[in-house]
């Protein structure tokens, strides 16, 4: 299992689909109103994405953006952004279920150790700070 944190940029975004939902809802007639969708990513008839939408959709971005990464370097990034940000290599695995090599490897490759020392530091100060 992998548990992904509900950050409050997370949680903003989650509050404007909704809203988008109910409004769109709200402007249709009762027999035409669907629930929201249990998943996050949802297509324009408010059903969940399939795989091959999800690439389909990736895949669009990617070109109108001109960005040539595929979804793979979208989480080798969010590892390399943890570990930057002082995370341990068994913080970062347990967040997206990689092993403990793996995400040594992304660090050793990609990380910054001044950027992971000064976060890890900051994280030390708070929590220093909030001592009684």
């Amino acid at each position: 299992m992998v548990v992904i944190p509900l950050l409050p940029e997370t949680r903003m975004l989650l509050d404007r689909i909704k809203a988008r939902h109910a409004a769109e809802m709200a402007a249709q007639r009762p027999s035409r109103r669907k629930p929201l969708p249990s998943t996050v990513l949802a297509n324009s008839r408010w059903r969940p994405w399939t795989a091959s939408g999800i690439g389909s959709r990736f895949n669009d971005a990617k070109q109108a953006s001109g960005v040539d990464r595929s979804l793979h370097d979208v989480r080798g990034t969010f590892v390399t952004r943890c570990c930057n940000a002082g995370l341990t290599d068994d913080e970062v695995g347990k967040l997206v279920g990689w092993s403990l090599k793996d995400v040594s490897v992304i660090r050793q490759k990609y990380c910054s150790d001044a950027r992971a020392l000064v976060a890890l530091a900051e994280r030390m100060a708070i929590k220093k700070s909030g001592e009684v």
